[in-house]
């Protein structure tokens, strides 16, 4: 019997063996046996969140992008096939990618994909036999790859039993899944499958003959990281890939606790002096939220912190006016105001930085937030050090009101078994609002502490009875101390309780239930409640 041609050699491009830092650099030449035009590659990590180049990762943390938007090749000396790749749109939704397969000079393939930026899109392109393979974007704009997935094919040493997989590579979730192979073979040719995967299971008979069908299990992935693989079908390797699960490293986050800044920094920068981090321009005018160099004159300074990166990728920081009082931002008119910063907690400063998305949450909200898109959280690899390394909002004019405002930082998980490390203060961490003047004089402070207006008490009769008279209901402010008082003409009012509100947490908390039994024989009762000052 006849055996099949010499073992194929079929390659997951993952990007992620390449050292590639903060920047972007060229692909090495003959990277995975391939030349490579107009392709550099980039930590996806590194990029904002909503980009391509971040969602379009599909393990961490390299892709490969086309710079500038200009089409993009690769090819080899020897033939090889293209079976399938994810792919991404960079910077615009929607982009139309070409995918050009030739042979020598002759065209073989030409298909157009739609791309979008939320998430990467496998494509089994299954272009056999090619030595050059053409990306063009339609409008020039950048498009994102992630797991290549070529296959350079081993001479034929018997042409009466050469095997062919469809398809050559399947990405799993990271949950348990099942997958399917389909062999195509001559009749009479026998083949095998073996396995080395210990969270991979062959489902169907490992002897086979003729053509048929492979089918398989991959357990849950219990971790972050995606893990990669091959199963030998009939001489051939198949790829596998499967994501990991990013509630592994789900917890609570980190409490990096609660500030309450008393009093509220100015600063005035009539030239360009870059400081750090905000703002850059000339005739800024700068309030100060935290400050920890107090250089501003005010705001609240932050705690060291004793943290284990090891066992969490979250952390939160709440800034909270003083109780009974709120930040109220008057943005003079013509102008736009934003928010912006940076809080550093630092221990040994080494290590490159994942860069995670910033979730932002205002309490007691009186106008229109701004989006915070543009901020960035970070958690070094090294455990280094750790927390926003960029804060920004959209702009936002006139006026708003917040009792507190709350950042959660969501970075990749670096586990280094360093353990619980102590954490102090970048003392240039800051967190501000600002906004730019027209000469270079100082307008003066723009965002200030003011006292909230406490809601009144609320009162509803809950149940009339003829014989226990009526039973009313008081909703106010936890120990604040409220007056009922009942009327029979809305101009003498006698008191009728007196009661402190309780700490308690209930739908309807805090709460009282009063009765006024002189009520039973009168026709017409009027009741209200006012909170002592």
């Amino acid at each position: 019997m006849g055996v099949a041609r010499a073992v194929d050699k079929t390659t997951v491009l993952s990007f992620d063996d390449l050292s590639v830092g903060f920047d972007h650099i060229p692909m090495p030449e003959g990277y995975g046996s391939l030349q490579w035009s107009n392709f550099r590659v980039v930590n996806g990590w590194n990029q904002p969140w909503n980009s391509g180049y971040r969602t379009g990762m599909v393990s961490v943390n390299n892709v490969a992008f086309n710079p500038f938007g200009n089409p993009a090749a690769l090819s080899a000396t020897n033939l090889f096939d293209l079976d399938s790749a994810y792919l991404t749109a960079g910077v615009l939704d929607g982009l139309q990618l070409e995918v050009q397969g030739y042979v020598g000079t002759t065209l073989a393939y030409d298909n157009t994909y739609t791309l979008n930026l939320t998430a990467p899109m496998l494509i089994n392109f299954n272009y056999r036999g090619v030595d050059q393979v053409k990306f063009i974007p339609s409008p020039m704009s950048q498009f994102v790859m992630d797991h290549l997935t070529v296959t350079f094919p081993g001479p034929n040493t018997n042409g009466n039993c050469a095997f062919d997989l469809a398809p050559r590579s399947r990405l799993h979730g990271a949950g348990s899944e099942t997958g399917s192979v389909s062999v195509t073979a001559p009749d009479g040719c026998t083949w095998s499958v073996s396995n080395s995967n210990a969270w991979v299971t062959i489902t169907s008979s490992l002897n086979n003959s003729n053509s048929g069908v492979v089918t398989y299990m991959v357990a849950a992935n219990p971790t972050a990281t995606a893990r990669d693989g091959f199963i030998n079908i009939a001489g051939q390797p198949f790829a596998l890939s499967q994501s990991g699960d990013p509630s592994a490293n789900a917890q609570a986050p980190v409490d990096l606790g609660v500030v309450q800044p008393s009093t509220i920094g100015h600063s005035f920068l009539s030239t360009h002096i870059d400081p750090f981090p905000f703002p850059q321009m000339p005739n800024s005018v700068a309030d100060f939220l935290i400050d920890q160099d107090q250089s501003s004159g005010g705001g609240s300074v932050l705690q060291p912190n004793s943290v284990n990166w090891d066992t969490n990728s979250q952390f939160v920081l709440t800034v909270s006016a003083p109780p009974g009082q709120k930040f109220l931002v008057q943005v003079p008119p013509g102008r736009e105001a934003a928010f912006g910063g940076s809080l550093f907690w630092e221990s040994t400063r080494g290590g490159s930085s994942p860069i995670g998305p910033v979730t932002v949450r205002f309490g007691g909200l009186e106008g229109t937030a701004p989006d915070f898109l543009g901020s960035d959280a970070v958690l070094s690899a090294s455990h280094g050090y750790f927390g926003f390394s960029e804060i920004t909002s959209s702009t936002f004019s006139g006026e708003l009101a917040f009792t507190s405002i709350s950042f959660t930082g969501n970075a990749s998980p670096q586990y280094t078994g360093l353990g619980t490390e102590d954490y102090v203060l970048h003392q240039e961490s800051s967190l501000q609002i600002f906004y730019t003047t027209s000469d270079s004089t100082d307008p003066g402070p723009f965002v200030s502490l003011v006292t909230t207006a406490a809601p009144a008490p609320r009162i509803r009769v809950a149940a009339v009875s003829p014989s226990t008279g009526v039973m009313l209901f008081v909703q106010g402010q936890a120990g604040r101390t409220n007056v009922v008082e009942g009327s029979e003409d809305m101009v003498h009012w006698m008191p009728i309780s007196t009661n402190v509100m309780p700490f308690a947490v209930c739908p309807a908390c805090p709460y009282v239930r009063v009765t006024d039994a002189a009520a039973t024989n009168m026709v017409c009762r009027i009741y209200r409640a006012l909170e002592l000052r």
